[in-house]
């Protein structure tokens, strides 16, 4: 009798860790799709946000009740050693950056396994994207694109001082929180060596607008930290204006204008902007970057006299008539 019990524990026992294997294997499966965990480090999962090239965003929380946004490199693309390398490389940028204006690392993994993926955790802010911004409003004042523009300089300042190139700056990178500060975001792009391969590899990922001429006619080993500032010309011009100062309507077409056309005049289209404004933009948009600022501190130097005209109106969107370049969009 009692070893007919004990062979009853046996199965019993058996059979519920057949159980638990199966249900493992079968999140393992599902996380082959592309899915995380509920929990990675100590963060459990709130809210998905979005997809950024092969990586996933999430609003996440920890035990304390802290909130970040939480980037997971998923089981599908940390099969690939050219996404994992990417990844790797962002976190050791980000880590990097201490600065008010570059939201601040919280916590970060280099994985270790299928039900440990690597991940980075930033600090969440609350608020909204420029990207979202200029969606609603069109174009700001020069007053407001000054007061966004000043604190990124700053940032990308510190990243150049650091041996980082930025490469990735776009509207939806840019993190305006309700109290009014100011946030560099997503790393993905940044570069902290001369590797040909990333630098290749990431070229191609850059939004298309924000290129300048030498990555285009030169390769990324042309690139440097004046091509940053190129692309806060394209940012200060796409505020201003209230469009891309090149958007052709197809890719080839785009980005023969970024290499062969002149910046237009900004004053000449709108006439809020300074005239001193206007040629900073010029000058940083030039196609030779040996013309551009040197440093993002003369630039900073270069911007601090700049003051709106008096008749400068809150948004450009408010005024203009239907033939006005500034005019909304239908």
């Amino acid at each position: 009798m009692k070893i007919w019990i004990v062979v009853g524990m046996l199965l019993a026992l058996l059979i519920g860790v057949a159980l638990l294997h199966a249900r493992l294997q079968g999140k393992r499966r599902s996380r082959k799709a592309g899915e995380v965990p509920e929990e990675i480090g100590g963060w459990t999962i709130v809210a998905p946000l979005r997809t950024e090239g092969t990586t996933r965003l999430f609003e996440a929380r920890n035990a304390s009740g802290d909130v970040v946004v939480l980037k997971v490199l998923p089981q599908d693309a940390l099969e690939d050693a050219a996404h994992r390398r990417r990844f790797e490389r962002e976190v050791r940028a980000y880590v990097k950056i201490h600065h008010p204006n570059v939201c601040r690392v919280v916590d970060f993994s280099f994985g270790g396994g299928l039900d440990d993926p690597p991940y980075l955790a930033v600090e969440h802010v609350d608020g909204e994207s420029l990207e979202d911004v200029l969606q609603r409003e069109r174009a700001l004042s020069v007053e407001r694109a000054l007061e966004i523009v000043r604190p990124l300089i700053k940032a990308l300042g510190s990243l150049h001082d650091n041996g980082v190139v930025y490469r990735n700056l776009h509207p939806r990178n840019i993190l305006l929180g309700k109290d009014g500060e100011v946030k560099l975001a997503d790393f993905a792009l940044a570069r902290l060596d001369q590797n040909p391969e990333l630098a290749a590899t990431t070229t191609a990922m850059a939004e298309p607008q924000m290129l300048s001429p030498e990555q285009l006619t030169k390769g990324p080993q042309a690139v440097d930290s004046r091509s940053d500032l190129y692309a806060v010309g394209v940012l200060l011009y796409r505020m201003l204006i209230g469009r891309y100062p090149f958007d052709g309507t197809n890719t080839g077409l785009l980005l023969k204008e970024i290499c062969e056309n002149r910046v237009p005049a900004l004053d000449a289209q709108n006439p809020a902007v300074p005239n001193a404004l206007s040629r900073i933009v010029v000058r940083l948009m030039d196609r030779q970057p040996a013309t551009r600022y040197a440093t993002a501190s003369l630039l900073f130097e270069a911007l601090r006299g700049i003051e709106p005209k008096k008749s400068d109106p809150e948004a450009i969107s408010a005024g203009g008539s239907d033939e006005s370049p500034l005019a909304p969009s239908r």
